[in-house]
């Protein structure tokens, strides 16, 4: 079997726009460049459907475009850079919620809240998060048992619940 034969660009645009014309048929531009009829119409087909998206882009050439997504592209590389700082800078080795809590700047000029989290793998709710304190009726509590436990460490929880229960009776 033969080698697959290769098409330059200009060629197929070429005799895609004959084929477009119509002046000659199908089965005569494929004898005269010697192109298989069936990807002469694959070429045309091609043509008409992207002929389209030349228009809508504002054509081939159009600088204003390139330079809009090249400065959109800078901008990226930009935004890219300041996470990666924040991320190399910051994570290293946390280990526990509450050194990633400290990494977070509320105050950040670039970077959210949101996406500092996502950088360094905290959860937002773990950020916001405020743990309750403790209620006076707990801390009474913890208090009593610390004054039981300093006067009778060898007690067990048995005796220990008996205890507070007469301390806190006698209250």
């Amino acid at each position: 079997m033969g080698q697959r034969k290769q098409y330059t660009a200009g060629f197929k645009a070429k005799v895609a726009l004959e084929a477009v014309k119509g002046q000659r048929t199908v089965q005569e531009l494929a004898s005269s460049y010697g192109v298989h009829p069936n990807q002469i119409t694959n070429w045309k087909k091609q043509l008409v459907s992207e002929a389209a998206e030349i228009f809508t882009r504002g054509g081939v050439h159009d600088n204003d475009a390139v330079e809009q997504e090249k400065a959109e592209l800078y901008q990226q590389i930009g935004k890219l850079q300041v996470e990666l700082g924040l991320a190399s800078k910051k994570i290293g080795d946390l280990a526990t919620l509450s050194e990633r809590r400290e990494c977070i700047e509320p105050q950040h000029r670039k970077l959210s809240i949101m996406r500092q989290c996502q950088l360094i793998g905290l959860p937002r709710s773990t950020w916001y998060y405020e743990p309750a304190s403790e209620t006076a009726e707990n801390l009474r509590l913890m208090r009593l048992l610390d004054e039981q436990y300093t006067r009778t460490p060898f007690y067990g929880s048995r005796r220990m619940v008996i205890a507070l229960g007469k301390s806190k009776a006698g209250m």
